[in-house]
C-alpha cells in the first residue's frame, strides 16, 4: 500500500483561525452589559423629536384633508354631472326622469337649497377629517423599518 501525504498550506490555517476567534473589546462588553440602558436613553432622547415630527405631520395632513375633502366633493358632483349628461345624450332616460340627480347630490353635499356650505354636516365631516388626519400623520411619522 502506498502512503498518502496530506499537506496544509499556511493560508488555510490562518483563515480557519480568523473565522473561529472573536475580537473582544471594551465597547463589546459594555454593549452587552448596558445595551438595554443605551436603548432606553436613546428612546428618552428621541421621544420629543418624534412628538414634534408627529405634530408637524398632523398639521400638514389636516390641511391636506380639508382641501381633499372639498376637492373630492366637487369632483364627485362634476363626475355625476358628466354621467347624467351622457345618459341623457344616449337616450337611456327621459329628460323629465333623468335630470336632477346631480342637483340632488349637490344639494346633499353642499346644501345649496338654503345657503351654500362646504361642510353642511359639520360634526360628522369634521370628525371624519380629523380621524383620517390622525391616521395619515401616524403612518407618515413611523418609519418603515419600525413597522
Amino acid at each position: 500500500m502506498e502512503k498518502q501525504e496530506v499537506t496544509f498550506n499556511q493560508s488555510d490555517w490562518s483563515n480557519e483561525e480568523k473565522a473561529t476567534t472573536k475580537k473582544v473589546t471594551t465597547t463589546g462588553i459594555l454593549g452587552q452589559l448596558f445595551g438595554w440602558l443605551l436603548r432606553a436613553v436613546l428612546f428618552v432622547i428621541a421621544t420629543p423629536f418624534y412628538i414634534v415630527i408627529w405634530t408637524i405631520n398632523f398639521i400638514k395632513s389636516l390641511f391636506g384633508m380639508f382641501i381633499m375633502w372639498i376637492v373630492g366633493k366637487v369632483c364627485l358632483v362634476v363626475f355625476s354631472g358628466l354621467v347624467e349628461y351622457f345618459v341623457m345624450m344616449i337616450g337611456l332616460a327621459d329628460k323629465e326622469m333623468g335630470t336632477g340627480w346631480t342637483m340632488r347630490l349637490m344639494d346633499f353635499l353642499f346644501k345649496t337649497n338654503s345657503q351654500p356650505a362646504f361642510f353642511p354636516y359639520g360634526a360628522i365631516e369634521y370628525r371624519a377629517i380629523v380621524i383620517f388626519a390622525l391616521i395619515i400623520a401616524t403612518f407618515s411619522t413611523i418609519y418603515r423599518d419600525e413597522l
